[in-house]
């Protein structure tokens, strides 16, 4: 580590004290700038064979020789950004998995496979248009803003908050998103083509009675019956139909599927296949233990090194803590703050009748899946 940081400080050193840098103009002081680059050359042999604070001690010393300064926050900002930018290169991974920034990619895949960005590539990996037709229809379907409970202040959002309500109902039972794929996928393959350049009424075609006819068809009800899934699919067929943002990426896809069933291809199987992964996707909620995992590793950099004052505004509740020292919070405080911010976790923290704790216990299993996860012992 004492090696990789005197390499990063030789080579990141301009960035450091950029702010100065910055107020070069005459020569005298770029003579300055200069001498300050053979300076750090000078020192770059020795300071492997120092701590890492005296490697920064010993270059802040040049550096207020030629009137350079620097702060310790740019400091920070400069390694956390090469870190975050390169961490995953394989001479950089010990640096940044000892680093406050080690749970980076950790959250940004976690968010990437919450989002369904994954699934495209899965489906079409040789097909970029059609990889972005899928993203739009995933974004449609569950988009993020659904997923992060925006107040649906505007009728757009009430509206695809009920569409997100009505997938989420179909999916429910266990077949039920494969039968919601093929019901999409039937109703893709049967839409209407028309000569291009004529206008196709939309209104006209999909009136009330043919919806009604799809809807009723699909489920097996009698004319003039009823019920809440049928509700549910007429509300997703009327987006499906009448919203351009989802009825576009769809038809395009559906199109490929033609082509594709044209040339003896498992065209429109490989759509349901898809559209069934998609709803699967929508349906799936976290278990409590992935919430726990989660909760971990988006502040794992912030439960660590805090002072009695950082702890006491984080958990007041803990009344007077005599504990002064710099230390990680432990693994029941973390709980406490894990019940307090996550959503309705199916898992009490009470113990139960008989003394057990299975919050505790999960949450133990998910603080070692993370630590694993991100190279801590």
């Amino acid at each position: 580590m004492r090696r990789w940081f005197a390499k990063w400080l030789y080579g990141a050193w301009t960035a450091i004290y950029g702010n100065s840098l910055h107020q070069l103009h005459t020569k005298a002081d770029w003579d300055r700038y200069e001498g300050m680059g053979e300076a750090v050359k000078n020192l770059a042999s020795k300071l492997p064979r120092y701590s890492t604070a005296e490697q920064l001690g010993l270059l802040d010393a040049e550096a207020r020789k030629f009137n350079f300064k620097t702060t310790r926050e740019r400091l920070e900002d400069e390694l956390g950004f090469f870190l975050r930018q390169n961490g995953q290169q394989t001479k950089n991974a010990a640096a940044f998995k000892a680093s406050p920034w080690c749970n980076h990619f950790a959250n940004e895949e976690h968010i990437l496979k919450q989002a369904g960005k994954r699934l495209p590539f899965k489906f079409y990996p040789d097909d970029p248009d059609m990889r972005l037709a899928l993203e739009n229809v995933i974004s449609e379907f569950g988009s993020l803003e659904i997923l992060r409970d925006v107040s649906p202040a505007l009728r757009i959002r009430r509206l695809q908050r009920a569409f997100y309500f009505a997938i989420r109902r179909l999916c429910k039972p266990k077949a039920g998103s494969a039968r919601l794929a093929t019901f999409i996928q039937n109703l893709l393959q049967e839409w209407p083509c028309v000569p291009a350049g004529m206008e196709f009424d939309l209104a006209s075609h999909f009136n009330a009675d043919k919806r009604h006819e799809l809807v009723r068809g699909h489920l097996g009800l009698a004319k003039l019956r009823s019920s809440k899934e049928a509700c549910a699919l007429r509300r997703v067929l009327h987006t499906v139909i009448y919203r351009d943002e989802l009825r576009g990426p769809l038809l395009r896809l559906a199109h490929n599927a033609r082509l594709r069933a044209e040339q003896h291809r498992k065209g429109w199987e490989h759509l349901r296949s898809t559209l069934k992964t998609v709803f699967n996707h929508i349906r799936s909620g976290a278990s409590d233990e992935a919430m726990f995992r989660n909760f971990e590793r988006a502040n794992f950099p912030y439960m660590r090194n805090l002072t009695r004052e950082q702890r006491m505004r984080l958990l007041p509740e803990l009344g007077n803590d005599t504990d002064h020292s710099v230390r990680d919070l432990t693994k029941a405080e973390r709980m406490i703050l894990a019940a307090r911010f996550l959503k309705n976790p199916r898992t009490s923290l009470e113990r139960d009748a008989d003394g057990r704790n299975s919050f505790a216990r999960r949450y133990g299993r998910a603080m070692r899946d993370v630590k694993s996860e991100l190279g801590k012992q």
